[in-house]
């Protein structure tokens, strides 16, 4: 029986088809995947219907095998779309802790004045403890899509170029060195002071961390 060769209103609808879809593709991998399966498509339309017939299970095999690696590319950028964002949070929040430290450092300062007396260091230590607690709370509550942050977990994602493992920043040698710390007397001012300013070491290594990630 001979074969129908494709007429010329099937073969402008499957380039149509085809270039509406390229026309949808936003990343890089649609665009390769589309140019390169609207010229497959293209040339199986144009060809002869006896070299249709034997094409076909090929090119559609090609076509799947483009379509898979489209659409593995389009998850993996979005994977490493979704770390960056995660690491722009855990920025922000080890920010708002750099800020915490510093202030606690010039409270310490402060409160190892010997021209203040005891109500002043009271005061003064009562915002020192104040932020302290802020700065564990910052630890115990940042998170991106429900999961800690800062507590130093370490997670593999797949990406564009392969799986990558990253390890999140951690605060609790930060809280460790702050939590002693206690400007009520002059003493205890003064020690604070050595405090703080390891807080304030581990804190920057910490940040590091995070901009590695």
């Amino acid at each position: 029986m001979p074969i129908s060769p494709i007429g010329s209103a099937r073969k402008a609808s499957i380039f149509s088809m085809t270039m509406k879809k390229q026309k949808k593709g936003n990343s890089i991998g649609d665009q390769l995947f589309n140019a390169a399966n609207a010229k497959l498509l293209q040339q199986i339309a144009s060809s002869n219907p006896g070299r249709t017939r034997r094409a076909g299970p090929s090119s559609l095999a090609i076509a799947d095998r483009q379509d898979f690696a489209a659409s593995t590319s389009r998850m993996g950028a979005q994977n490493a779309e979704f770390g960056s964002l995660k690491s722009a949070t855990a920025d922000a929040a080890l920010q708002n802790a750099n800020d915490i430290t510093s202030r606690i450092g010039e409270l310490s300062v402060m409160a190892s004045s010997g021209m203040l007396n005891d109500g002043d260091r009271a005061s003064i230590n009562a915002e020192a403890q104040a932020l302290k607690q802020e700065l564990s709370d910052i630890q115990g509550n940042s998170s991106f899509n429900g999961t800690p942050i800062l507590q130093g977990s370490s997670s593999s994602t797949f990406t564009g170029e392969g799986n990558i493992t990253t390890t999140d920043a951690n605060l609790t040698g930060v809280n460790s060195d702050v939590s002693s710390i206690d400007l009520s007397t002059q003493a205890s001012a003064n020690a604070a002071i050595s405090s703080i300013e390891s807080a304030q070491t581990n804190l920057n290594k910490e940040r590091v961390v995070n901009g590695t990630n």
